[in-house]
């Protein structure tokens, strides 16, 4: 079900038919496509494997997948039980110990593309970017991009030299990475950013490449801006179309002028950045604030959308209502488990959900909208982000506790 699908597009004319109709036969087209290329799930063992864990927070416990180890510093320190700290030990005296103690917590993660696909980068409220190389288990540079929270990471979707960054104070930084040196002995400067944008009056909550010299951001200003990085001093255009926060996107992978916005007002908006009017539908349905979009592979029409409501619904640009909604239906499972991120697999057959409870969850998109499975892949606190490599094999998860855990 990790195969990358092509071809066999379906035909559909809404003025031929009413709206019921119209609905029936998106869900159909849908459930026809996907049921040509994705085995039943229930014929199929889906295993939850962690390949590395990455400590942001202490970079020296970072480990293979499996249970946790503890430090060698705490393993024998005036007879205290291994793993367990002792309270008895001096304790540093500083002004800054509070600072210095700390723990980061992930905000936003994204894959690399191309010849960097195995290249992974995390942002943290510490504003610290990270990049990682998940295939050696290695962390490749840590930048101090922020003196605020670093809020939402993008890579560059074409040659992954750029990554952009959004910040609490309002700025979309932009940094080099993976530029080789250009003469001997003269190292780039890559710990400060090469264009710092400035126009959004709040945080700038999400932020997306479009091209190479093309990005987009939303902020809770309510705004979204387009950005051309040639021309950095000011944004091409600013866009009030939604009536609060804009809390996430997400860009269509074959088309980069079409996106999707997530806001706090409910609605979920589809984009196409060349039009005069670019917003080209509103979808509303959640009964709380939207936290993740994400286009289906390969479906520019289709779409799911997580909310602090704890529900996950599929929607199409072709029908007038949700084609499915997905929650967590499980008896235990009756407080509110808010949708934080979600991912689709290279099919979009299986579709990932981090959450408020710790637990990664995974439902069948052609399933009733229960769900398939839940796991825990190690995490202790929620899970803030997750998002799929762009081969189809790895999942990456980025929680509050700090840990950046890759699942193959």
């Amino acid at each position: 079900y990790q195969r990358r699908v092509h071809g066999d597009s379906f035909e559909f004319k809404i003025g031929e038919m009413n709206l019921e109709d119209t609905k029936k036969r998106s869900a159909a087209n849908y459930h026809n496509f996907l049921n040509k290329y994705n085995p039943n799930p229930k014929d199929m063992e889906l295993k939850i494997n962690p390949f590395h864990i990455f400590n942001v927070n202490n970079p020296a416990v970072s480990r293979k997948g499996g249970l946790a180890q503890p430090p060698a510093s705490n393993q024998a320190n005036n007879g205290a039980a291994p793993g367990r700290a002792d309270h008895n030990a001096p304790q540093p005296v500083s002004g800054r110990a509070e600072e210095e103690t700390k723990e980061a917590k992930i905000t936003g993660l994204a894959w690399g593309t191309n010849k960097s696909v195995a290249q992974l980068v995390t942002t943290d409220d510490l504003g610290n970017l990270i990049q990682y190389d998940v295939s050696k288990k290695v962390e490749l540079m840590r930048i101090k991009a922020s003196e605020t929270w670093a809020m939402a990471v993008d890579f560059e979707p074409t040659e992954c030299k750029r990554v952009s960054v959004g910040t609490l104070d309002g700025k979309l930084l932009i940094f080099n990475l993976n530029i080789p040196v250009k003469s001997k002995g003269r190292a780039l400067d890559n710990q400060r950013p090469s264009h710092e944008l400035v126009g959004h009056t709040g945080a700038i909550t999400c932020c997306k490449f479009l091209s190479q010299t093309y990005c987009i951001s939303g902020s809770s200003d309510s705004t979204v801006c387009l950005w051309d990085l040639e021309n950095p001093q000011r944004y091409l255009s600013m866009h009030m179309e939604h009536s609060s926060d804009v809390v996430c996107m997400d860009v269509f992978e074959d088309d980069g002028n079409i996106f999707l916005t997530g806001s706090a007002d409910l609605t979920t908006k589809i984009w196409d950045i060349r039009c005069k009017q670019p917003v080209q539908k509103t979808f509303t349905g959640h009964e709380s604030s939207i936290n993740t979009v994400k286009f289906l592979p390969g479906r520019v029409t289709c779409f799911a959308s997580g909310s602090e409501d704890s529900s996950i619904r599929l929607m199409d640009l072709r029908a007038p209502k949700e084609l499915a909604i997905f929650r967590d239906r499980n008896k235990d499972a009756i407080y509110f488990d808010a949708i934080y991120s979600i991912a689709f697999s290279k099919s979009g057959r299986i579709l990932f959900a981090g959450t408020e409870s710790k637990d990664l969850k995974i439902w069948d998109t052609l399933g009733d909208g229960s769900i398939f499975t839940r796991s825990s892949t190690g995490h202790s606190k929620l899970i803030r982000c997750v998002a799929v490599s762009n081969d189809g094999f790895v999942l990456a998860s980025g929680g509050s506790d700090g840990q950046v855990i890759a699942v193959i």
